[in-house]
């Protein structure tokens, strides 16, 4: 079966889980800190990967890492990942877990590019507006690119919005290209 598949059922069935236990928001702090583990720690990656190492293993190293950090729901479902060897998923899982959490909870991710730290009112405005715009709660993350030299890029789900300088004078330079370009063949 598609990997991908796989992990979207084990997402929506442990989001399912941790809404009739009213869990939800608790689990999606351990889904986080798991997609983190899984990305971010590459000895703990390359453990769930590890066709060497035994399931048994595997669930004893998973739950002295995390049994005293994460819910007693979360070390289960890794308990049942591991038992039916899927544990290889487990970041694709985790991400389509917070996926599913932020559309039942009309959440919206938003990330803000800008060439330097913008002030928190203009922050507050831009996120106010998208809020009331798409009426979605936003979840804001930032990050700094120089080379944007002013401005900033605003990306919504697929939705794009470049006022960065860099992107203005690019599409300037593509501008003047054409036109000389076009003049070439003037007669």
């Amino acid at each position: 079966m598609n990997q991908s598949l796989i992990a979207v059922r084990y997402a929506k069935a442990i989001f399912a889980v941790s809404q009739e236990k009213k869990l939800e928001d608790t689990l999606r702090d351990d889904m986080m800190y798991l997609y983190q583990a899984c990305n971010l720690v590459p000895a703990f990656s390359l453990l769930l990967h590890s066709p060497v190492v035994k399931p048994s293993q595997k669930l004893s190293i998973v739950k002295e890492l995390f049994a005293k950090d994460l819910n007693p729901l979360t070390i289960n479902f890794l308990t049942m990942l591991i038992s039916n060897r899927r544990e290889m998923c487990l970041s694709d899982m985790t991400r389509n877990y917070l996926d599913i959490y932020k559309k039942a909870k009309g959440i919206t991710s938003v990330i803000m590019t800008s060439a330097t730290e913008l002030n928190i009112d203009l922050e507050n405005k831009i996120v106010n507006m998208i809020s009331q715009k798409f009426k979605t709660k936003v979840e804001l993350t930032k990050k700094i690119d120089e080379d944007l030299i002013g401005g900033f890029v605003l990306r919504i789900d697929d939705f794009q919005l470049d006022t960065s300088v860099a992107s203005s004078l690019n599409k300037l330079k593509h501008t003047l290209n054409d036109a000389a370009y076009l003049k070439k063949f003037e007669i």
